[in-house]
């Protein structure tokens, strides 16, 4: 005689959701009080929701402290379109047309776009820095001239 054993197929729990790291936790809180989880609306706002999503990959990788300080430095440098090694701006393209000038003009270079080159590759200016040095020319002559008579 053989005996079968009963079998009770057990219910599945609902699946829960892992609680969010402290890292998160952190992100969502600091997103929330600046306001950027939701609009005025009350809709989601698409940049507090796509921070969130950077934070939690990064949350997922797991890194020992050392790690993370050092991702977090690559990763800035990366998103700035800086270089992780020294750049002899051998890697260059012709924008020219793109500021309406003669081909062969302006350079940019490839690994870094900010560096840009009037005068075939010789030398190089960091465009943003030369932007943000002549807004402050300009707002000094501006700035209204106060004579001082004494």
């Amino acid at each position: 005689m053989s005996t079968k054993k009963k079998t009770t197929k057990r219910k599945k729990s609902p699946a829960r959701k892992a609680p969010d790291s402290r890292l998160v936790a952190h992100a969502k809180r600091e997103l929330e009080m600046a306001g950027l989880l939701k609009t005025e609306s009350g809709a989601p706002s698409l940049l507090g929701v796509q921070v969130l999503e950077l934070v939690n990959a990064f949350s997922r990788q797991n890194h020992t402290n050392q790690s993370a300080v050092s991702t977090v430095v690559i990763f800035n440098r990366l998103v700035q379109l800086e270089t992780l090694t020294d750049n002899d701006h051998s890697y260059y393209e012709d924008v020219s047309h793109l500021l309406n000038k003669e081909a062969g003009t302006v350079f940019r270079d490839i690994r870094n776009p900010k560096w840009l080159s009037e005068d075939g590759g010789k030398t190089w200016y960091n465009a943003q820095e030369r932007a943000a040095q002549q807004a402050e020319a300009d707002k000094a002559e501006e700035a209204p001239k106060v004579e001082v008579v004494t």
